[in-house]
């Protein structure tokens, strides 16, 4: 997350510099109209460049950290499992069958898994309720398991800042944070 604010105070500080600078520049009663021109359309060639940069790099860190948050979240820890052979590949199984499933057929796996106390078909299921974005589905995986909670919250408030549950609003920020600089 701080790479992330980062790269947005960075888009900004290179926002106001730029500005001061073009400023500069039109103040400047040194210059011709055509030095003017030119050394604006310089500012304006260099600002694009570094804005684009730091645009990619910020995309780069969104998409990292959404990674990262979620194989945190949805993704196989041995632990869980105490390390038994064959679990990684029994929950990619899990995985699989739960993907596409209709919210009954999730409800059904879902109270096998609170009563067998499977946390890894819980989870599974929990990966494919968020994914399709059925809240009850999500509440009731984790009202089976709390331990997920806090793994899972974090990924739903990624989304709801970078990833696609943001508002309208959000989104709109973002545009105007990531928009080149306008002089």
């Amino acid at each position: 997350m701080e790479t992330i604010k980062k790269k947005l105070e960075e888009l900004a500080n290179l926002r106001v510099r730029t500005q001061d600078q073009a400023d500069f520049i039109k103040k400047d009663k040194d210059l011709t109209p055509e030095a003017r021109r030119r050394k604006l359309q310089e500012l304006r060639q260099t600002t694009n460049e570094k804005v684009s940069s730091i645009r990619k790099e910020y995309h780069e860190a969104v998409a990292e950290l959404q990674e990262k948050l979620q194989k945190n979240a949805f993704g196989y820890h041995a632990h869980w499992a105490g390390e038994k052979p064959g679990e990684r590949e029994r929950y990619t199984n899990l995985l699989n069958e739960v993907n596409g499933k209709n919210r009954e057929a999730l409800e059904k796996i879902l109270q096998n898994a609170k009563l067998s106390g499977d946390t890894l078909a819980t989870k599974a299921v929990l990966k494919e309720g968020y994914e399709r974005g059925w809240t009850p589905i999500v509440e009731a995986c984790l009202n089976v398991n709390p331990s997920l909670r806090e793994s899972y919250q974090k990924v739903d408030e990624f989304d709801k800042m970078f990833g696609d549950r943001r508002s309208a609003e959000v989104k709109f920020a973002e545009r105007v944070v990531l928009s080149g600089v306008d002089f």
